[in-house]
């Protein structure tokens, strides 16, 4: 089996002789293999999960410059993942693969530069290296560079180019995207304000598991707004919402407020719903988690 059979294979659930390829040509020095083989381990795919085997092979195949492996190294690193968290080395191993052009790892430095984390904050630079990735069609880089237009974060405000990224992200598929839609027709930033086409996105995106847009939608059904009033929906989707928001990467201040907002929601909504009503609600939101 030839190295780039064993990746479709692998890629695809195919696991037959997919380990023996890539070991034999991992232990020659073909630096894809040693990719593939780390990943291998790292996903525990088609072999048991072993993250300090990943660690070793994504070193070998960073150490000869393979680009994915070089952005693998700087996941381990940024996240504390066998070794110990060093911002700055993960930055190092970003900025190796970002400068091969690996969308993925200019998305990833980009978020380095936009946090300060291992780096100096620079917005400016942020946005610049989620262009690169957003150009490249990769669909988190077009949400954040959508949302730093939004904000005019290291760049003129500008909501028109914000709507138009946030578009691209939602053809991936991306809930944050269809919630930041949700929120520009909701309020009106860019786009006229509308209701029902707000509703649509919080929808789509809290059907997609983001926590925002879960509560957001809750409050629509609660108010009849976009949709008709439904006190059994709103309270199931404000609870599945106030549940996930720490689970998301928001920053704190969004998460306690909006949680706090939701739980005061979900107690005004017990004093006006029937029994059966909230029966009804707690059954569904318990199931959809």
């Amino acid at each position: 089996m030839s190295l780039e059979q064993a990746i479709e294979a692998f890629e695809g659930g195919d696991c037959e002789g997919v380990i023996e390829t890539f070991s034999d040509m991992a232990e020659a020095g073909n630096a894809k293999a040693q990719y593939f083989l780390g990943r291998a381990y790292d996903k525990g795919r088609c072999v048991d999960q072993d993250q300090v085997e990943a660690l070793r092979w994504y070193r070998a195949s960073a150490n000869q410059g393979y680009r994915r492996a070089q952005n693998a190294m700087g996941g381990f690193c940024s996240k504390g993942i066998v070794v110990s968290p060093d911002a700055a080395e993960a930055v190092r191993w970003f900025r190796l693969a970002a400068d091969q052009d690996l969308a993925w790892a200019q998305n990833n430095l980009a978020d380095c530069y936009l946090r300060g984390e291992g780096v100096q904050q620079d917005h400016s630079e942020a946005v610049r290296l989620f262009r690169l990735a957003a150009d490249q069609d990769f669909p988190l880089a077009q949400t954040m560079l959508g949302s730093m237009l939004a904000q005019g974060l290291g760049t003129p405000r500008d909501y028109a180019q914000a709507l138009d990224w946030w578009q691209r992200a939602a053809e991936h598929g991306i809930a944050e995207a269809y919630r930041l839609l949700g929120m520009a027709h909701y309020a009106g930033h860019g786009v006229a304000r509308n209701d029902r086409e707000a509703f649509r996105w919080f929808r789509l995106g809290a059907e997609g598991c983001s926590a925002l847009a879960q509560v957001y939608l809750g409050w629509m059904y609660e108010d009849g707004s976009g949709v008709r009033r439904d006190l059994v929906q709103a309270y199931k989707w404000l609870k599945i919402g106030a549940s996930r928001l720490s689970e998301g990467d928001y920053p704190p201040e969004v998460i306690s407020q909006s949680t706090r907002d939701a739980l005061k929601s979900l107690d005004a909504l017990e004093s006006r719903m029937s029994r059966r009503q909230l029966a009804k609600a707690r059954r569904l939101a318990a199931s959809s988690r």
